[in-house]
């Protein structure tokens, strides 16, 4: 039987989809409820997918259940748009031209933060949406530095400029000082996104690496990136009312009436410029001359404003609003708005005068870039290419790469996947429902195609972050492509092949892929770098089923949810707890609900939720004197301290790069800013940290905590004496900070025999102090969670006698175990025992809360952070209005319920975002007992004190089942048996 026809590749094929310059993928960023939905409600209903009168309201692309009740965007969804370019007269500019605009609306709220990074992977451009009032908000930072940091153009969507209007009652003149500030504001982010990457780049160009190159083609060029209403990429809307525009469409229209050039008035429109009617020519604005409008307010607001104070009249609103429309050159018949409310009559006047998807769309063809350049600009940055001399594998990666014309004509197809999709399976075409595999969910893999052409029936190789050409039998697995869909929201249609440029679905890889990953047509390619997200997971939740029997169908929900969403994290728990990890309240409510009715499909109990903390000292360690292994042969000695905190969050911030740099992919690369923040901690007189010494990070070689090589010494009966090393500071030396381990010492006449036998257990004992640092690392001595910003110098002193006992096979190496097992369990407790003599404290997680708040709402709103133990870090009023933005950070043990809690006390007025910040240490000591007649008088007896830091710690030692020092019977003497039964 031959193979089916859609399955044989064809080199040569016609359409759009084939046509890579005539592609644009764009997705839409803004804060929560700046109007992202409703806008892309207006770009749909041009093609027909919703109707005019629902358009804005109807929310096409937050299709699934949850969306639609709670009102915002949980998860990106992507749509395939056609976009013809009309002339004024409604007529295509040109025959043939028509543009495929893939769009995709990723989530405002923090909480679905990976939304957004999974939808700026795959996009060239975007549009970023500020609201005319809100402003520059804390989540219009975040998607900005993630688009900048994906090197996505961005173009820029003032919206709710009626909001200025009607809720400020605005003149023309100060929207116009607005809207300036506004523009102003989000060049200063982009600006100074810019800045620091040139730092970074001058770091890595002047770095105490060799090794490391700087490409200073690639560096970021601030002005291309700022924002200008004269250079077009800036676009002034109503989405909800349907009407948006340009400086350009003004300077069009007006450039024929003032009879000057286009492009003049197109630069004079935005600035201090102000037109003369009875001279008939433009001036500019001098200092002394405040009273003149500029040309902006006089061509473009005030028009805009006499049209809504049809509004304010009182009858006459249908003749007016006809009137208007004459004078404006657009034809509104009577009937048409007769039944009409005067603000529907007004939409209609504005959203023919100004058409938001021509404004919107014209700008995303003009000045977002077509498929082909936007790869050649961010392909190789994406791609972990390393640097330098390029031999073997990477020589044919290179050479593959340096072939790509980023078309569907190319010989290699590469592509990638940001994120598994699960969509109900009636969205899928009938004769295709069977991929669901008689399930009610499909899994299809959402990705881009880099280049090349993906067919139905092509076999791909599904590379892991990890993978490396060079050993291609590892992080590879090859997999099938069933079925290509084209996205449209809910619905999808089946494609038998995709050029490149295109983002499509594909079924059929969902084993081969982990949660997302590059796809290739041959195994000599790099992985694309893996996404970053905005900030982590912090909130955890044990969960289990109501039915024992249910227990595998969790299980295999649990993978399912894991794989759907790309920032969950499930963890086991020693007890045999399955944990979910989420972003934030919203995200773990989400979460479970999907758990129950879509993946797992079954009841679901939910624990409390879960708070993480981290274990720090704040005192050093002098010598601490631990244990002795079982056998009696090494005695331990451990000196403990302590990095400031803002080193210990850069080294927990750079675990990737370090990651990579204790690898054999990262040798000979070092992370700059972690090494200088180390001689820095180090050149402090009050710090015992040798930064040159460093051994190993912890947990898991890349955490805050730092292992410090140490020294080993013999001593026997008679005095003699042999020490060396114990370690080798192999992370200073990756960090540039120490140079190559000098060699030791030859020992001296009479210690060749202790040293001897001390060179044939330095090899376990290293293992073992490495592996029991490791392991207090993860579960500290306080309530088994990581620590943080701890420094560990590990000694250790062996028995000469024992020593040559156990190198003879005596008592001493028979009788106690395998000594690495010995050497592991008294390091593990001389650590544990030296954290809790250093003054051990608690590091607590603490959220930014960024709240939008009036002068109402501001006692409720400072009411509800007092109660949080949270602090105000700033205030803001922001100009012209009456709104408040108040920063402040809260404990995340504190902050569960705080939203809810929020609203109540302000009446609604008050709305909050929260996201990670940053671990802050609680300087409450845990264990203090009051001593003195005043601690006594100010804290109470030892029976009635427990703080705040005591009482987290017990609550974490109870979920855990560890010993907890309190009385079951408050008070005994109260209790009475209420009948005596003989």
């Amino acid at each position: 039987m031959s193979a089916p026809e859609e399955t044989t590749p064809q080199p040569r094929r016609k359409g759009l989809l084939y046509q890579p310059d005539r592609i644009r993928n764009m997705c839409i960023l803004a804060h929560v409820d700046h109007g992202k939905t409703t806008l892309s409600d207006y770009l749909i209903a041009s093609n027909g997918y919703v109707h005019p009168k629902l358009a804005g309201k109807q929310r096409y692309l937050d299709w699934r259940e949850e969306e639609q009740t709670r009102g915002i965007t949980m998860k990106s969804s992507s749509i395939a748009l056609l976009h013809v370019p009309r002339d004024d007269k409604g007529q295509p500019l040109e025959d043939d031209l028509k543009y495929i605009v893939n769009l995709i609306d990723s989530p405002g709220h923090v909480d679905f933060c990976s939304e957004v990074s999974s939808a700026a992977r795959l996009a060239d451009g975007a549009l970023l949406v500020v609201d005319a009032i809100e402003g520059v908000c804390v989540q219009t930072h975040a998607v900005v530095r993630q688009a900048l940091s994906e090197r996505v153009k961005l173009c820029l969507v003032i919206n709710k400029i009626d909001r200025l209007i009607g809720e400020l009652k605005f003149s023309p003149i100060e929207a116009y000082a607005r809207l300036v500030t506004i523009v102003h504001d989000v060049n200063n982010v982009v600006s100074s996104f810019a800045s620091e990457k040139y730092i970074e780049s001058a770091d890595l160009e002047g770095g105490d690496d060799d090794g490391a190159e700087f490409d200073v083609t690639r560096e970021i060029d601030d002005d291309d990136l700022l924002f200008s209403p004269s250079r077009g990429n800036v676009c002034f809307a109503c989405a909800l009312e349907g009407w948006a525009f340009r400086l350009n469409d003004f300077a069009k229209l007006y450039s024929k009436k003032l009879r000057c050039n286009e492009a003049s008035l197109l630069r004079a429109l935005w600035g201090p410029y102000t037109y003369s009617s009875k001279a008939k020519k433009v001036t500019k604005i001098k200092a002394d001359e405040g009273n003149k409008k500029p040309m902006f307010v006089q061509l473009v607001l005030d028009p805009i404003w006499q049209s809504y104070a049809i509004l304010d009249e009182s009858e006459g609103h249908a003749a007016a609003v006809v009137g208007l429309a004459s004078k404006l050159g657009i034809e509104i018949e009577p009937k048409e708005i007769q039944r009409q409310e005067p603000a529907g009559m007004l939409r209609a006047l504005l959203s023919r005068w100004l058409p938001l998807c021509d404004s919107v769309m014209g700008m995303v063809v003009e000045h977002l870039p077509d498929t082909v350049a936007g790869a050649r600009e961010r392909f190789r940055a994406l791609l972990s290419l390393p640097g330098g001399d390029l031999r073997g594998a990477d020589a044919e990666v290179e050479a593959t790469v340096s072939a790509f014309e980023f078309g569907p004509d190319d010989a290699e197809t590469v592509g990638f996947v940001s994120k598994m999709v699960a969509l109900p399976t009636e969205s899928l075409p009938a004769e295709h429902r069977g991929l669901a595999g008689g399930e009610e969910t499909a899994y299809l893999a959402f990705g881009r195609i880099f280049a090349g052409t993906l067919s139905v029936g092509q076999t791909v190789h599904v590379l892991s972050p990890s993978y490396d050409p060079s050993d291609p039998g590892r992080g590879r697995k090859e997999g099938k492509v069933a079925r290509l869909f084209l996205m449209k929201g809910r619905d999808v249609d089946a494609l038998p092949a995709a050029g490149a440029g295109n983002m499509v679905a594909i079924a059929g890889l969902g084993e081969a892929i982990h949660r997302s990953a590059t796809l290739s047509s041959t195994p000599m390619m790099r992985p694309l770098e893996p996404m970053t997200y905005q900030s982590a997971p912090i909130l955890r939740k044990a969960v289990e089923p109501k039915n024992p029997a249910d227990l595998q169908r969790l299980a295999r929900g649990l993978e399912l949810l894991y794989k759907a969403d790309p920032f969950v994290e499930i963890e086991s728990s020693k007890e045999g707890e399955h944990i979910v990890c989420a972003a934030g309240e919203v995200h773990m409510e989400s979460c479970i609900k999907e758990l129950r009715e879509s993946f797992a499909r079954c009841e679901i109990l939910t624990s409390p939720p879960l708070v993480t903390f981290r274990e720090t000292v704040r005192a050093t360690s002098l010598e601490h004197k631990g244990c002795k292994t079982q056998n009696g042969m090494c005695q331990f000695e451990v000196r403990t301290s302590f990095v400031p905190d803002d080193v210990a969050k850069l080294i927990s911030s750079e675990s990737h790069r370090l990651g990579l740099m204790v690898s054999a992919m990262g040798e000979g690369r070092g992370v700059p800013e972690v090494a200088r923040a180390l001689k820095a901690a180090a050149a402090d007189p009050s710090s015992r940290l040798d930064a040159a010494s460093v051994w190993s990070l912890g947990p898991e070689y890349v955490g805050p905590n730092l292992l410090c090589a140490g020294r080993v010494s013999v001593r026997s009966e008679s005095g003699e004496e042999a020490s060396s090393t114990i370690g080798s500071p192999a992370v200073s030396q990756r960090l540039g900070i120490s140079a190559a381990v000098e060699e030791e010492e030859a020992p001296s006449k009479g210690e060749e025999g202790l040293a001897g036998h001390l060179e044939s257990i330095s090899a376990v004992l290293e293992d073992g102090i490495k592996s029991a640092f490791q392991m207090v690392a993860a579960a500290g001595p306080m309530c088994d969670e990581p620590l943080f910003g701890v420094v560990v110098t590990v000694d250790v002193t062996v028995d000469a006698s024992k020593l040559s006992e156990y190198a003879d096979g005596g008592p001493a190496a028979a009788n106690f175990g395998p000594l690495s097992g010995q050497v592991i369990s008294a390091c593990r407790e001389s650590i544990r025992a030296a954290v809790m003599a250093s003054s051990p404290r608690l590091v607590e997680a603490y959220l930014r809360c960024e709240m939008l708040t009036t002068s109402a709402g501001l006692a409720g709103t400072y009411a509800s952070i007092g109660s949080r133990q949270g602090y105000v870090a700033k205030e803001d009023m922001r100009e012209g209005s009456d709104i408040f933005l108040i920063l402040a950070y809260l404990p995340l043990a504190d902050s569960f319920g705080f939203v809810d809690e929020l609203r109540k006390r302000s009446s609604g007025i008050s709305s909050a975002t929260l996201s990670f910040s940053h671990w802050s240490c609680n300087d409450e000591d845990p264990y203090f007992v009051p001593k003195t007649e005043e601690e006594r008088e100010e804290h109470g007896e030892v029976s009635q004190l427990k703080n705040r830091s005591r009482r987290l710690l017990d609550g974490v030692r109870k979920r855990k089942g560890l010993l907890v020092e309190e009385k079951l019977v408050a008070s005994a003497t109260k209790q009475r048996t209420l009948a005596k039964k003989v």
